[in-house]
């Protein structure tokens, strides 16, 4: 399958508010029922700020992926996942 890859814009016009609250309640009871991994996030010193790092894997969902963001021009990030079916 190939790679997609989705700036802001592409995301908004394809993720409606239904679909985004669905996915954060899916997260939060995963969390809750133990089913959602996420090790603590990593921050590496950059001198003027950081970048830090996040993952996690979502049992129940089948996906996982990581968060990369800086701290040092207003905090851009790259999120990247990937579905285990």
């Amino acid at each position: 399958m190939p790679v997609l890859l989705f700036d802001d814009d592409d995301v908004r016009a394809r993720l409606d508010p239904d679909a985004a609250v669905r996915a954060v309640r899916e997260a939060l009871l995963a969390a809750h029922s133990g089913q959602l991994h996420s090790p603590p996030r990593v921050a590496a010193d950059l001198g003027g700020g950081n970048l830090v790092l996040t993952a996690g894997l979502i049992e129940p969902a089948g996906v996982f992926g990581f968060r990369a963001y800086d701290t040092l021009v207003g905090a851009e990030q790259l999120v990247a996942v990937w579905g285990r079916g």
